[in-house]
């Protein structure tokens, strides 16, 4: 029988005090036990040190380590990734909580599906904030929808560490508070993604979060990825665009280019998104007007989209 393989789970901790206990424990009760549990302390200032030295002692599966002085949560992940010695490394938050078969169902898929380097799941919020993130489950449409969203919820992902290696992934510190979105578009570049449909994490959301504080900063470094990746498709595909000058019709003139039809399209919506303000009534009805489900893009992505219209001040590209 062949031997069941390592998964190293990186939680990155400061200042968590409060939830931390509760967010190792569901990694500790998982159904699937071959684990490596990597819990970093980086230079909290109230009582989580001491908790996460109390529940080292707990279970022989921990490695606790302890940074010299607070360095910030990019170098703090950077730093577990070197770490990590299993076959597959798992992320996880440490005010969020892993249902019990989490690691098992992702452990599984990854054993079965050899070309998958990286799989996510579905969330739950809890706390401020109630419902199911649902997102792509394809390969083929989560990289697509990479041109408007990140296409994986951060705490959710196994990945293959040898693709982590192998491809020098690491998360950088020019996309700060986005760089998850930025280190899922590397991982595109290099090997095959899915989503399972089906709830495994419980998200916790609260106003103390980095994703809440620095809201302002992380749409404006959303922004630079997804010109980026907009960018590197127009190139890929030998399309002409002027980013800074979007008019409809460039949209129009690349709408007839023959090329991947569901990046394609998910790319106009993006284009006709980044509009100026004038153009949005006339934008909302493009989106409703339009087949989505023609081109193999759910209704969630035209949602999420005309909601992206309505937030006031909102920048696309």
């Amino acid at each position: 029988m062949e031997e069941r393989p390592l998964v190293s789970v990186l939680i990155p901790c400061y200042n968590v005090e409060k939830y931390v206990e509760e967010a190792v424990t569901s990694i500790i009760n998982q159904t699937y036990d071959k684990l490596e549990i990597i819990l970093i302390d980086d230079g909290s200032t109230d009582g989580t040190t001491n908790l996460l030295k109390k529940i080292t002692k707990q279970d022989k599966r921990i490695v606790f380590v302890q940074n010299d002085k607070n360095i910030g949560l990019i170098d703090t992940l950077n730093k577990g990734l070197q770490i990590c010695s299993g076959k597959y490394v798992a992320r996880m938050d440490s005010d969020d909580i892993s249902l019990p078969q989490r690691i098992e169902k992702q452990v599984r898929f990854l054993e079965k599906n050899k070309d998958i380097g990286i799989v996510g799941s579905y969330i739950q919020f809890f706390g401020e904030k109630k419902g199911i993130w649902r997102m792509e489950t394809e390969d083929r449409l989560i990289k697509s929808s990479l041109f408007y969203n990140t296409c994986f919820a951060h705490p959710s992902v196994m990945f293959r560490n040898e693709v982590v290696k192998k491809n020098q992934l690491k998360y950088d510190k020019k996309y700060i508070h986005a760089e998850d979105y930025k280190l899922w578009y590397d991982f595109s570049k290099c090997t095959k993604m899915a989503n399972l449909p089906v709830v495994l994490l419980k998200y916790r959301i609260n106003k103390n979060q980095v994703s809440q504080k620095f809201n302002d900063i992380q749409q404006e470094i959303t922004v630079l990825i997804r010109r980026m990746i907009v960018n590197d498709f127009c190139v890929k595909s030998k399309i002409s665009l002027d980013i800074d000058n979007i008019s409809i019709e460039q949209i129009r003139s690349i709408d007839r280019k023959n090329v991947a039809t569901s990046d394609l399209k998910y790319l106009l919506y993006v284009l006709y998104l980044s509009i100026e303000v004038s153009g949005k009534m006339l934008i909302k009805n493009v989106l409703f007007s339009l087949d989505f489900t023609v081109m193999g893009i759910k209704n969630t992505a035209r949602i999420f989209l005309y909601k992206m219209i309505l937030k006031k001040g909102m920048r696309l590209i």
